[in-house]
């Protein structure tokens, strides 16, 4: 049994994608907030959401400015190579879980818009 509200409330999401994305995440979100829980890959989990939770959309350029250096950000090929790097290095800064040794980019880029929406919300510092 999952006890009740075992997280803290979600109250932003933040991604990239087009507008039809954000509309079926804010529809998710919504469901998920009825519900008071999701069920995902054979795991049912209590996951409370916020009333005012918003869905916030970010540019690849806007999160990658603040994240990877200039020369990272060159080509699309060495943003995505840096942004399995620095997922990592988040990994291993902010979390207790054990760093994969090869990162699928679209997880280490999702880590990193992570990363930059906390740092933006002001919920972690990014030294």
């Amino acid at each position: 049994d999952w006890p009740d509200d075992p997280l803290p409330p979600i109250t932003q999401v933040v991604m990239e994608g087009d507008k039809d994305m954000r509309e079926r995440m804010a529809a998710e979100l919504d469901d998920i907030k009825a519900q008071r829980s999701a069920f995902y890959a054979g795991i049912h989990a209590a996951i409370p959401v916020s009333e005012g939770a918003v869905v916030r959309h970010v540019h690849p350029d806007a999160w990658r400015e603040d994240v990877l250096i200039d020369r990272e950000r060159r080509s699309g090929s060495a943003a995505k190579a840096a942004a399995r790097v620095a997922s990592r290095q988040v990994l291993q800064k902010y979390s207790s879980l054990p760093c994969p040794e090869r990162m699928d980019t679209d997880a280490a880029e999702a880590i990193l818009i992570g990363f930059w929406a906390a740092h933006e919300l002001a919920w972690v510092s990014a030294d």
